[in-house]
Order: structure tokens, then sequence, then C-alpha cells
């Protein structure tokens, strides 16, 4: 019987182990992915992926859909069946750039495969300043990834400027070579380095655009020099002005600035060059133009009379007519844009009011709500009003005054380009608001009542005059509440100018009276 029961719990232990062993085997993935990345000196980046499994299976991968050439090969093992379709992304949207590779396999003992591509502008380079950003990682969840990045050697590498964090960097040879475990299935690299390479660039100039640009984006300055003239007779209608020297300098990004994707600087007195983020030619076409065109918009408002610090229309009409005129002509990659202004405007509708503070230099962390509800006000306006022939109209009503410095003017004036009064529609987005015709009939009201009191009024009718004259100064300067201020002020005192005039020639006479009195007690 003991000796029964010995051999019942053997058994039983046996089979523990072998179930235990069983989970365990059949937790571990099917294959591993390596994913190499030699990087060279112009930013070129040469990918090998290498997958290896140990048995029979399937799996899944993202390869390139169009904007390069790539290259299967089987080292051992044989794939037995294999499809190219749509890639989703894990909220159910389709990837523009690549497709799902997935595939069958019989290993016979170890399957492997190698695929070989190429991406002109793995890195983007434009010294000293350099970022790395990888191509999209994504694989079957049941396989397990690690990436290699190969970097020249005369480079630096900032602390926490590697996305995700690395498990090691190497020196071999002449090459840095930086590893990365992914946690998951699904990662872009991003690493922002320096370069002892100089900078040499090349100056581009067609027209009135120049371009300065390191010798290997050459193209890409042709790219924007040719956006730039194509639209700019266009540009020059809608806005009533022309431009004389506009200049461009490409650069790379860092990661805090990775979703910039350009600006123009502003000292005080002057629009600076065009600034462009190079890490969005990797963008479908339109995109990257699109962000061009904005930015050239800028000088465009600029020129036409409208001050910087009206960053709410700045920003809002360059969104616009960049997205306007890059859709006309059959692009679409600024359609993405253009989806995802909408969907934040959607979410803020109608309180649009706080775009009114939004100056340069603010920051904030979610920023991207400024631009979804400024381009929601200008393109509301258009779509109302005639799209942009309502603009062209507004910029021809201000191309004398040259001094558009508060929303209220800008209101004043996008009414007259209308045809009718739009300070309602700004009240339901939640704007402050003080309409310039109001200020300007209580000055016109202010003078006429200056002129009836004539004579009898002074001196305060011509103090209020001067007021007035004061209110109607500084409604031509933009500063709307000091010319409200000033109006009323100025029609108070000429309400009562002969009664201040009665109340200061009663006073005048005391005072003399009692200097009478003075004079014959003590003279």
């Amino acid at each position: 019987m003991k000796n029964k029961l010995k051999i019942l719990i053997t058994i039983i232990l046996l089979v523990s182990l072998f179930t235990v062993s069983s989970v365990k085997s059949d937790s571990k993935p099917f294959g591993e992915y390596k994913y190499i990345f030699k990087v060279n000196q112009d930013g070129v980046n040469n990918i090998t992926i290498i997958y290896e499994a140990w048995r029979n299976g399937d799996s899944w991968l993202l390869l390139p859909k169009n904007f390069t050439k790539y290259e299967i090969k089987v080292l051992d093992g044989e794939i037995i069946h294999e499809k190219l379709e749509k890639a989703y992304t894990s909220q159910g949207d389709e990837y523009v750039f690549y497709s799902n590779y997935t595939f069958q396999y019989r290993a016979n003992g170890k399957f492997m495969m190698k695929i070989t591509y190429m991406m002109k502008y793995g890195s983007i380079i434009v010294e000293p300043q350099c970022f790395f950003y990888s191509p999209q990682i994504y694989f079957k969840s049941e396989d397990r990834g690690v990436v290699e990045i190969h970097l020249p050697r005369n480079i630096k590498i900032g602390e926490n400027k590697i996305i995700p964090p690395p498990a090691g960097i190497e020196e071999k040879g002449d090459e840095y070579v930086i590893k990365i475990n992914l946690s998951q299935n699904i990662a872009r690299i991003a690493i922002e380095y320096t370069t002892e390479n100089p900078y040499n660039p090349i100056t581009m100039r067609r027209g009135i655009f120049t371009v300065e640009t390191p010798r290997r984006y050459r193209e890409l300055a042709e790219r924007i020099l040719e956006t730039y003239n194509f639209f700019y007779e266009n540009l020059t209608k809608i806005f009533s002005v022309n431009l004389t020297d506009i200049r461009v300098i490409f650069y790379a990004p860092k990661l805090e600035d990775l979703w910039t994707g350009g600006y123009v600087p502003f000292n005080g007195k002057n629009l600076g060059k065009i600034h462009l983020n190079l890490i969005y030619v990797r963008t479908l076409k339109g995109y990257w133009e699109q962000i061009a065109l904005h930015e050239l918009v800028h000088h465009f408002v600029y020129a036409a009379g409208i001050t910087p610090d009206l960053l709410w229309f700045h920003e809002g009409i360059a969104e616009y007519v960049s997205i306007t005129l890059t859709t006309q002509i059959g692009w679409s990659g600024q359609l993405s844009r253009k989806s995802d202004l909408e969907a934040t405007a959607q979410t803020l509708y109608p309180n649009y009011g706080f775009i009114q503070d939004w100056k340069p230099g603010r920051k904030d962390e979610n920023i991207g709500k400024y631009y979804a509800a400024a381009y929601a006000v200008v393109k509301a306006l258009a779509d109302e009003n005639g799209g942009l022939e309502f603009y062209r109209k507004f910029f021809q009503e201000i191309k004398d005054l040259k001094n558009v410095t508060t929303t209220d003017i800008l209101i004043h004036y996008l009414s007259k380009a209308a045809g009718r009064d739009l300070t309602n529609e700004f009240k339901e987005w939640n704007f402050r608001i003080i309409r310039i015709e109001n200020i300007s009939q209580i000055i016109v009201e202010g003078r006429n009542i200056v002129k009836m009191k004539g004579l009898l009024g002074v001196p305060w009718s011509l103090i209020a005059d001067e007021i007035l004259n004061l209110a109607e100064e500084a409604l031509k300067n933009g500063r709307t509440n000091m010319a409200m201020m000033e109006a009323y002020m100025g029609i108070m005192i000429a309400q009562y100018s002969l009664t201040l005039t009665t109340i200061t020639i009663c006073i005048v006479m005391l005072i003399l009276i009692g200097r009478i009195k003075i004079e014959e007690l003590y003279g």
C-alpha cells in the first residue's frame, strides 16, 4: 500500500512539473524582432529588421507602404503564407505610411527572416543640432522586440535625451551603439544629439524668397521656394500687400519642441526669419507645405498692419489661409491638421473668448486649444461671409489704417467687410467687446454739445473738446479702453460746461472779493 502511495505521489509531482513547465514555455514569446538602425553623417537611416523564432507560428509587423522600397529575405525555415494589408493604430485609425505584413512560417528547428530598407531623413541634421526619429515600430504582441541604433562617434548625447531610456550605450569602432529593450510591441525611438561637424550652409534664392540650408537638404529648399512662389500672387491679393525680402532657415528639433512645425520670431519691431522644422518633411504632401505657408502668412498679416499682440487672429488666419490654399490645389497632408483643429474646437465650443488673452511668448501646457479656437473663429466667419473673398475685403478695409491693435478694432472692420454687425456673434463666443461705433458716437455727440454751448461754455467747453480729441487719437491707436474713458469724460464736461464755467467764475469772483477785503483791512 505504501509503495502504491509513493508511486501515485511521484506521478502527481511529475504531472505538476510537466504542467508548470508547459505554462512557462507557453508564456515565452514566439519570436523576437531585432530592429537595427544605422545612421550615417547625413542622417540616412539604413534599417535592418531580423525576426527569429524556434517553432512554427505566425506574426506580423508594420512595413513601409509608400515612402521607400523594402526587401525580405528568409535565412532559415520557410514562409508558407503571407499577405500585405492596411495597418491600423490601436485607436483604429489607418496608418498613412505603413502596411501590415502578416506571415505564417515553418521553423524547421529555427526560422529567421531579414527585412531591409532605407529612410533618407532618418535623422534630421542641421549642425550642430541633430534629431533621430525611428520609423513606427509595431508588431505582434506575443513577440518581443529589441532595438539597436548605430550613430557616428563624433556626436554628443545629453542626459535624458533618448526615449525610451536605453539599456546601454557602447562604443564600437567609429560608432555609438544604443541598445533598447522594448517593454511594449509598439514604439517610436527619439534621440536628441549634437554633432561636431561644422555648419556649412548654402543659400538659395528665387524672387523675394531666400532659403538657408545644409547642402544635403537642397531639394527641400527647392520645394519651399517653389511652394512660396506658387502661392505668392494669390496671397498678395488676399492681404492687399506685397512683401520684399523673406528669409527661411531650416532647423532640427529638440525633444521639447518636436511638435512645433515652425515659428517666426518677433523682436518688438519686426518679424524675423521663418524657421521650419525639418522633421515634418516625413509627412504626407501638403502637411509641411501648410506649415511653411502658415509661417509666411504671419509676414503678410503683420505687413497689413495687424500687431502680433492680436495673436489669436494671427494664428487663426494663418491656419485658415494655409489649410484652404493647400486643399484647393488637391494636396491632402494638411487635412489631418484640419481634422485635429476642428475636433479640439468642438470640445471648446462656444467658449472661444479666452484667446483674447493669448500674447506672444505665453506658454501653456495645452497650447493646442488656442490654435483650435482661433482657427474655429476665423473659419466660422469665412464660412458665413464668403470664404477667402471675405478676408480679401477685410484687408482692403484696413489697407490705409496700418494699426489694428485690439480685438475691438478688428471686429469693427470685420463687420464692415461682412456688411453686417458681427458684435453679437463674438459675444456668443464669450469675447469681451467695446463697440468702436459707440465710442465714435460719443465723440461726435460731445463735439455737437461743445458747439451748442458756444462761448458761454468757455473754458470748460474747450477742455471738453481737447479731451475728445485725445479720445479720438486713442481710438486711432487702438487703445479702445482709454478712448472710451476719455470719450465719456469729454462728453460729461461738455454737457456741464456752462455750469462748470459759472462755478469757475463764481470761485474767481469770491477770490477777488476776498483779496479786496484783505487789502482794505491790512492795506
